[in-house]
């Protein structure tokens, strides 16, 4: 995040943020804060929808936001020099909109739960594999990324 002396709602940090975007020239910023408030919108008209806490209307839509261009980068990524700058430009949005999204559970965290779960399953071995990244990702909600979490519970399991 730029330092524009950000208070108040992600809403009004957002748009104090486009605001300081389109004076520096800043495409990335104006860009990452167009597609969020596009995707506010419609998170807003679904049937259905609770906007009654819009701080958390914003923290939702910025998570999927976050998974969805993450996921472009790392095909980004796999294109090498041709997608480089592509990708480029999406780690510049995911830098920029992080301080507003979830938080990740550090490799720690992740190992300490995953015990926890394999003990509770019962898992044995590889085979329960599935059954133990579920549970996880059940338990962290967005805040675990299935490749760092897959390792993990790969190895606790003897795989």
């Amino acid at each position: 995040m730029y330092d524009c002396g950000l208070m108040g709602t992600i809403k009004e940090q957002l748009k104090a943020e486009l605001v300081d975007a389109m004076k520096h020239g800043d495409d990335i910023r104006k860009t990452a804060v167009r597609q969020i408030e596009t995707e506010v919108g419609r998170a807003r008209s679904e049937p259905g929808a609770d906007v009654s806490d819009e701080d958390a209307l914003y923290r939702d839509v910025i998570s999927v936001y976050l998974k969805k261009t993450k996921k472009a980068k790392a095909e980004y990524d796999s294109y090498g020099d041709a997608g480089a700058e592509t990708a480029k430009k999406l780690a510049a949005e995911i830098e920029f909109l992080s301080p507003w999204g979830p938080t990740e559970a550090s490799e720690s965290d992740i190992e300490t739960a995953a015990k926890e779960i394999i003990a509770e399953v019962g898992a044995a071995g590889p085979k329960d594999m599935g059954q133990v990244m579920k549970a996880l990702m059940e338990r962290f909600g967005g805040q675990v990324d299935g490749r760092v979490a897959s390792p993990i519970v790969k190895e606790l399991l003897g795989g």
